[in-house]
């Protein structure tokens, strides 16, 4: 999703109203919570769903507020309050369409932007293990070919991947640098890397949250 900078940064003057070709301009018809496609975004079906939204999004001309490309202007500029009120606008279609844990786990995204970045990294993610973890079968008898063990490592690696799932943000650097070890490192390596980041954060004036998360894990 790229679009080109425009100069989006006019403000209208007394009397005048948005331009229709403007990202920032809203149809009376519009509103936040109007569900603007045919299934809410659940586990399974976000490709689908991000495709029906995109096409929704192109057709009300605010991909460009999606995407980034028209940034959210410094608090003094006079465009402030109409670009939020057209990206708060946008961030109610898009959580309207969202069963409620995937609209809790985006809520603290401050713009429609971040939350489409939530949405990709949770779904990238998570479709990582489907995609290298194929199930092994038993073909011999007495299962003495080593798949049970096989089988633990599957699930381990499962486990290890939930795990970074539910991370805090403050460790989206190194959940992303783990991720992309090749061998992935068992549960214990992945602990201490973690505890090593986080100590770093802690001595930096970071805030400590792996506790919880692992007590959880």
């Amino acid at each position: 999703m790229t679009g080109e900078k425009g100069d989006d940064s006019k403000k209208p003057e007394a009397g005048e109203t948005i331009d229709t070709n403007s990202p920032y301009y809203i149809h009376a018809s519009n509103y936040p919570k109007k569900m603007q496609v045919n299934d809410v975004l659940n586990d399974n079906n976000y490709n689908e769903w991000k495709q029906e939204m995109r096409n929704f999004v192109l057709a009300k001309n605010k991909m460009r507020l999606v995407d980034g490309s028209v940034e959210k202007p410094e608090a003094s500029s006079p465009m402030h309050t109409t670009w939020i009120w057209a990206d708060a606008m946008i961030k109610g279609w898009l959580t309207t369409a969202m069963e409620k844990e995937i609209r809790t786990s985006v809520r603290y995204a401050n713009t429609s932007s971040k939350i489409c970045q939530d949405l990709e990294e949770r779904f990238e993610k998570e479709g990582a293990p489907r995609m290298v973890l194929p199930s092994p079968r038993c073909t011999c008898e007495g299962c003495d070919c080593g798949i049970v063990k096989k089988l633990n490592e599957i699930r381990e690696k499962e486990r290890t991947y939930e795990f970074l799932l539910i991370l805090d943000d403050e460790f989206s650097v190194i959940r992303t640098q783990i991720l992309a070890m090749k061998p992935f490192p068992p549960i214990g390596s992945v602990y201490d890397l973690l505890a090593e980041d986080e100590q770093q954060r802690v001595l930096s004036g970071g805030v400590k949250r792996i506790g919880t998360e692992s007590s959880t894990f």
